[in-house]
């Protein structure tokens, strides 16, 4: 009998999740141009759920907190607001709180939002955004089905609207997943005692997570691809979900760093970091606190920005320090939180060395603040104890230590291959620093002979 039950929970747990991720799966972009040249970004769904459950998913506080945010108020009525926090600790009106105006609806068919853009995107655009808002239609297909369509309208024109179109693609097909997983879920799922042990969420992801990172080191671009999807099942897992958006985002992130050195260099570059800008965000959402995560949207917004050609291109100071202003705003947000934070100085030292003496860089100074981001990995290397807070950065200081000194205006060939050296005997799969660049610091000691 035990035997019995035992597999009967088992099967029960399998196809739970096998509905719950068939459905997640059943989200179409169905986006279209209208004749008069207007964007509609439209995501469609169809649930095995009434209308009416449709509905109190959408407007029942406790119901939206299982898919839409933790933290939830609803005042349903025209003029009324939709409003939600990611972060568990707030409370509705915190910062980070997301406030969406109701503009109309019909019960059990249609609710019109009005989306406002908040200070992540340019300020141009959140003047240009009035016309801005997201139609959701529910349509009762019968047999128990409901269909669920997804309009946004209202776009403006020009590069900076492009980026925020794709970021909201992006965006509601990974919400609009999490409704159908949520209303596809049966009501309940048995457990006993009696099953046999299988990983908890929390294995599982700490499982993934390094093999994310030993993709990373290894170069492995379709992994991590692989591995960033494989953490969607536990995106909302209340006591995870800050860290597993932040490792997604480092998958996509790593993505494309590895993809820079890669010849020719990818077309998804831009696609990759402005994904793992999202991932970040989504962190930050949940965790306002997480230096980390805050650290890996600045760098991705940075090489996004160099990718696009925005540094190169973009003559207009006033206009630069505008487009710059969100990433500057983390940045300084992260250095006031954590300033010694090795993995913030690893990302700050490309900027400096980037920049001239006279305006506050150099490459000493970039030296200097790799060297300074290694001691306060060293010093705190036995405190790091949980396999999901982000502990890497110690193989990628002495990386750019020996990067530095092998392009410095003097070289120092000997320290090169000493840091590079170091960072192999942590990470003897390395790729980068096997492969390349210690094949590079060879090349240089050749020519001195």
């Amino acid at each position: 009998m035990r035997r019995i039950l035992a597999s009967t929970i088992l099967v029960s747990a399998v196809v739970a999740q096998s509905v719950s991720s068939a459905a997640a799966q059943d989200v179409r972009n169905t986006s279209y141009v209208t004749k008069s040249g207007e964007r509609v970004l439209r995501i469609e769904t169809v649930v095995p759920a009434s209308t009416e459950s449709v509905w109190k998913a959408w407007t029942d506080p406790q119901e939206l907190s299982k898919w839409m945010a933790p933290v939830v108020a609803i005042d349903l009525k025209i003029g009324g607001t939709i409003s939600t926090n990611y972060d568990q600790k707030a409370t509705i009106g915190n910062q980070g709180t997301i406030q969406l105006p109701i503009i109309n609806y019909v019960e059990q068919q249609l609710v019109t939002l009005k989306v406002n853009l908040n200070d992540k995107f340019p300020k141009k655009l959140r003047d240009e955004d009035r016309k801005l808002q997201e139609i959701v239609q529910i349509v009762d297909l019968g047999g128990g089905k409901t269909e669920v369509v997804s309009s946004m309208v209202g776009w403006g024109t020009g590069k900076d609207w492009d980026q925020t179109y794709d970021f909201f693609a992006r965006g509601n097909e990974w919400t609009y997943r999490q409704f159908a997983k949520e209303l596809s879920s049966p009501p309940f799922v048995i457990v006993s005692s009696a099953a046999p042990a299988v990983d908890t969420s929390r294995d599982q992801v700490v499982k993934i997570v390094a093999k994310i990172q030993r993709a990373d080191y290894e170069s492995e671009r379709a992994a991590l691809n692989q591995l960033y999807d494989q953490l969607v099942p536990f995106v909302d897992e209340p006591k995870l979900a800050s860290r597993v958006r932040y490792w997604r985002g480092f998958a996509k992130w790593r993505r494309a760093i590895n993809g820079f050195g890669e010849t020719p260099t990818p077309k998804d570059l831009s696609d990759d970091l402005t994904g793992a800008e999202s991932e970040f965000d989504a962190a930050i959402q949940r965790d306002p606190a997480f230096v980390d995560a805050k650290v890996g949207a600045v760098s991705c917004m940075f090489n996004r920005l160099f990718l696009e050609g925005v540094f190169r291109n973009e003559k207009d100071p006033q206009r630069l320090r505008e487009i710059l202003t969100p990433a500057s705003m983390l940045l300084k947000e992260a250095k006031t939180t954590g300033p010694d934070n090795p993995r913030l100085l690893w990302v700050v030292g490309p900027s400096q060395w980037g920049t001239p003496a006279e305006h506050g860089g150099g490459q000493e100074k970039a030296i200097a603040t790799y060297e300074k981001g290694l001691d306060a990995i060293r010093q705190h290397k036995e405190s790091a104890n949980d396999p999901l807070e982000p502990t890497w950065g110690e193989p990628e200081l002495l990386m750019s230590l020996a990067w530095s000194n092998l392009n410095r205006t003097t070289p120092d060939l000997k320290a090169a291959e000493q840091y590079a050296q170091a960072a192999l005997k942590l990470v003897p799969y390395w790729h980068y620093v096997r492969d390349v660049l210690m094949a590079q610091i060879r090349t240089a000691q050749a020519k001195t002979r």
